[in-house]
């Protein structure tokens, strides 16, 4: 087998689980897996049992180094509907969902991450949503979850704040900033035909950030998003080496620099409301990476260096104080995350 072939894993018994009728699915569930033998079992679980039943469940496992791709290679075999594939070799989230959208067949297409899990009418309320609006995609809210204990502890957008309502760009790239758990989180439910029209894949040349290009790039090219603050989805918080923390770091935040670009290049100058948001979110990660900057020098008792980005930056530094005693606020009265 060449570097470059997938292993494709085969169904070996009938379970007594319904095959999907006439061929093709409503919705097919993209699962990149890598080293999550400890949660994928029920992110698998929960998709199994959604009241619409008509679904496909694409796993790719990015060449894990635990038990991961035993468990994934006994869920299909029990279960049909379950399609395996696995890398040779680890190439990234982002490649492991190429492979599953090549391989997808669905009507819909919806990505759930393997340490995460969905409420049984998931699929159902969405694709209700979506067909009633005659839209591309639809995005719903989310229940974050302790890692450890998984007690939910919030939810990503604000209750009752939008029932339903239509996302436009602006709407997602002011509620995506760096340090803010945002609509990049989001995991949406899009047409696998819009997908394959406009030749849409998620890029691989960035660390961090592709769900934000991969959705901008679909508003950029006329989806319509209908948007329910209907929590369906449970997004795990804080486990080991997650991107979801606040706080990324000055390297995450160089990436997210990267990203920026890419967005101002996906949306170009046509918008003037669209422009503006980009600007402003465009200062807002300027001003983190200011921050970070100076804190980082600080902590390592780098003085020289912690004052010599003050005095090159002179307007940053009345922010920089204000954000300083923020935080140190939020870490005194226990509510720094």
């Amino acid at each position: 087998m060449s570097s470059d072939s997938i292993e494709v894993s085969k169904n070996a018994k009938s379970s007594g689980v319904v095959a999907v009728e006439n061929g093709r699915p409503k919705v097919s569930v993209v699962m990149p897996a890598y080293n999550v033998g400890n949660y994928i079992s029920k992110s698998i679980r929960s998709v199994q049992v959604q009241t619409l039943p008509e679904i496909e469940i694409i796993v790719v496992d990015d060449c894990s180094q635990d038990h991961t791709r035993e468990i994934i290679e006994q869920f299909a075999q029990e279960d049909p509907r379950v399609k395996a594939f696995f890398h040779p070799e680890n190439k990234g989230v982002s490649a492991a969902r190429n492979t599953a959208l090549d391989n997808a067949t669905g009507e819909w297409i919806a990505v759930v991450d393997p340490d995460d899990w969905i409420a049984s009418e998931r699929f159902e309320r969405l694709v209700d949503i979506v067909e009633a609006h005659d839209a591309e995609g639809v995005v719903d809210n989310q229940y974050f979850v302790n890692a450890e204990t998984e007690e939910t502890f919030g939810h990503l957008m604000i209750n009752g704040e939008r029932p339903i309502d239509h996302m436009t760009a602006v709407d997602f790239l002011m509620h995506d900033l760096p340090e803010i758990k945002g609509y990049g989180l989001l995991k949406p439910l899009f047409k696998r035909s819009f997908i394959e029209e406009h030749k849409l894949r998620y890029r691989t040349d960035f660390p961090r950030g592709q769900d934000c290009v991969f959705y901008c790039e679909c508003l950029a090219r006329g989806a319509h998003v209908m948007l329910t603050n209907e929590p369906y989805y449970y997004y795990r918080i804080h486990r080991e080496g997650s991107t979801t923390a606040n706080t990324v770091g000055l390297p995450g935040l160089l990436s997210i620099v990267e990203v920026q670009s890419a967005l101002e290049e996906i949306f170009g100058t046509d918008d003037p409301d669209v422009t503006r948001a980009l600007e402003q979110r465009s200062a807002f990660i300027q001003e983190c990476l200011h921050y970070r900057r100076v804190v980082g020098p600080l902590k390592d008792k780098q003085y020289g260096k912690a004052l010599a980005e003050l005095i090159g930056e002179p307007g940053y530094a009345f922010k920089f104080a204000r954000r300083l005693s923020g935080a140190a606020w939020r870490r005194l009265s226990g509510t720094n995350d």
